[in-house]
């Protein structure tokens, strides 16, 4: 047994490793797209403007704060990330003066040991329509929907939003997590047009009596 782990330790060694490597965990990704560009802060380090990719974070829990680099008014965003191993998380957000105008979503992935693959969908607000390939899925909050690895269509909507529309790849073995942000939906009250009755009696004469049959 002592001899098998001199050549375990030796091989490590000569490969390039060693036994501190067979412990680490390996990294996870982050992409951050905003409208407009914006400063990332990871645990309140500057870490460029976006768009912004690593594919090198070391797994854990952060805080990410996006600070839009243009427009004065446009507030912040900040959120918790929980970075897992050998997976990507991705956050879009397009700003606006105020937080409920902004819109956005999130993509993470979390493994799962059952092998098998899922969708799971939540949103700001809540109780939002989920429609997944062309097809009515209910609403959100919607956990662990067994789904097709690969492409796949969602659209979500809401009375009073703006609807989003999303792209999504489903990867074998894990529960891909959408979280989608709502924008108010402005909503202009068109003033209502008074007709004026005309005193022409050809207009008149064009009426037909009550109850009278009209020309189709």
């Amino acid at each position: 047994m002592k001899k098998l782990w001199i050549v375990l330790i030796s091989s490590l060694v000569l490969g390039g490793c060693t036994p501190k490597d067979l412990f680490v965990k390996p990294p996870a990704g982050l992409d951050n797209n905003t409208v407009p560009s914006s400063t990332v802060f990871l645990n309140g380090e500057n870490k460029g403007e976006t768009p912004y990719s690593d594919k090198n974070v070391k797994p854990g829990t952060y805080t990410l704060r996006l600070v839009p680099s243009t427009g004065g008014n446009l507030p912040p965003y900040e959120t918790k990330l929980n970075l897992t191993s050998k997976a990507s998380t991705v956050i879009s957000r397009s700003f606006a003066e105020s937080d409920l105008d902004s819109s956005g979503y999130t993509l993470q992935l979390q493994e799962e040991t059952s092998g098998e693959t899922y969708l799971s969908v939540i949103s700001e607000p809540d109780t939002i329509n989920v429609t997944l390939d062309d097809k009515p899925s209910g609403f959100t909050p919607l956990s662990k929907i067994a789904i097709a690895p690969g492409a796949h269509s969602l659209l979500v909507t809401s009375p009073g939003y703006l609807e989003q529309t999303l792209s999504v790849n489903a990867v074998k073995g894990y529960n891909l997590i959408v979280n989608f942000k709502l924008a108010s939906q402005t909503i202009t009250l068109a003033p209502s047009t008074v007709s004026t009755p005309s005193s022409s009696p050809l207009a008149l004469s064009s009426v037909a009596p009550s109850g009278s049959p009209k020309s189709s």
